[in-house]
């Protein structure tokens, strides 16, 4: 299904749109009159980004030019009402195993760009259930109090590990108060691949809960310094969380009145890898995984905008009986320069806008020019 330029829907009163396997849902430039132009694949194999080095390298299929790119935000799909979610990728049946589902090059707006809160407002914006191979791409999907895109395996499918891709997308203004509030949001046992995403105004950028056998890996996400909000409170005001989370299943101190630091202990999930991203978000941890994961946690050659190695991320799984050991997770920060290449850098970030994806020259003293967060700037 293409969705032309210039496009605008209100698709206010409208929920649970199913997006099928072997569906493409994009948008393409006007044809001026002229056939779009088509890459060749050659030309294709030189647009694809860097990947990690044990990654196999797959061009991108010939679908021609988008009608989003660094200088067009591409049409726009909103809603003023609240859908949980407004599309939806489902799975019938254990057995529903269907052809690829491509979401791709247009905005998808929800209608809460600023903080709220109550169970009323946990609208989401994409829904996957992962029995089917799912890329999200070159997006922008904001205002979404609960979740941008929320992953779940609801059946036991085995898939390959990257069968969920969520790459390239500007996710943003997605906020709660007091939870929810996730750009991507992974839980019930799914996996995902999530990389080269800029990530702004969110509570959690990325989210996973400790239920078995859920897992995802972060690489080369951009996060920005705007978001994390959790709360406010009497004497000691404003609370910032942080923007790379894992959940654990447990509190981790139990007491008649209530329950202190809920889902800081205890499992949480199965495995994580943090690896090459680059934050400017100091309001609080960069990454925090808050209890034990079965395989482990890896968090290795980020970049952090925090001055010192001792805050930028952190583990909660507090002693208690009522929890594991602590997890073993390995976090290499052997390097503390503050260029990219570096094993873990800590740097002081200068960005100047919300809006400014041009991080590098910050990190070395420039000022980075504002510049539209797509997948193709």
């Amino acid at each position: 299904m293409l969705i032309a330029d210039g496009v605008d829907i209100d698709m206010t009163g409208l929920s649970h749109i199913a997006i099928h396997g072997g569906v493409t849902l994009t948008s393409e430039a006007p044809r001026l009159g002229v056939e779009r132009p088509i890459l060749s694949h050659a030309a294709q194999l030189h647009r694809i980004a860097y990947r990690h080095p044990t990654d196999v390298l797959r061009p991108y299929p010939l679908i021609g030019a988008l009608a989003r790119d660094a200088r067009n935000p591409g049409p726009r799909l909103f809603t003023t009402s609240r859908p949980r979610p407004l599309f939806f990728i489902p799975c019938a049946s254990a057995t529903d195993v269907g052809g690829k589902v491509s979401i791709s090059g247009f905005r998808l707006q929800g209608p809460h760009p600023d903080p709220e809160e109550g169970d009323a407002n946990l609208e989401r914006g994409i829904s996957v259930d992962s029995c089917n191979p799912v890329e999200i791409s070159n997006m922008e999907i904001s205002g979404w109090s609960g979740q941008a895109i929320y992953v779940q395996k609801p059946f036991g499918q085995v898939l390959e590990p990257d069968a969920i891709r969520i790459h390239d997308n500007f996710l943003h203004n997605n906020q709660h108060i007091g939870g929810n509030g996730y750009g991507v949001d992974v839980s019930a046992g799914a996996h995902a691949l999530i990389e080269r995403n800029v990530f702004d105004l969110n509570r959690h950028a990325i989210a996973a809960s400790g239920k078995p056998g859920t897992s995802y890996v972060a690489w080369r996400n951009l996060v920005l310094r705007g978001g994390g909000f959790h709360d406010s409170y009497p004497i000691y005001g404003s609370y910032y969380t942080h923007q790379f989370d894992v959940h654990g299943t447990d509190h981790c101190y139990h007491t008649p009145i209530k329950d202190i630091y809920q889902y800081g202990c205890g499992d949480a999930g199965e495995f994580f890898e943090m690896r090459e991203n680059a934050f400017q978000y100091t309001s609080g941890n960069a990454i925090k995984v808050r209890g034990n994961p079965s395989v482990g946690a890896v968090v290795a050659r980020n970049v952090f905008a925090h001055g010192s190695q001792a805050t930028p991320s952190s583990r909660t799984a507090i002693p208690d009986p009522a929890t594991t050991s602590p997890t073993q997770s390995r976090r290499r920060e052997t390097d503390s320069g503050s260029r990219p290449t570096a094993s873990m850098g800590f740097a002081t970030s200068t960005a100047t806008g919300a809006m400014t994806c041009s991080w590098r020259p910050a990190f070395h003293g420039g000022t980075p020019a504002p510049v539209g967060c797509t997948g193709r700037s």
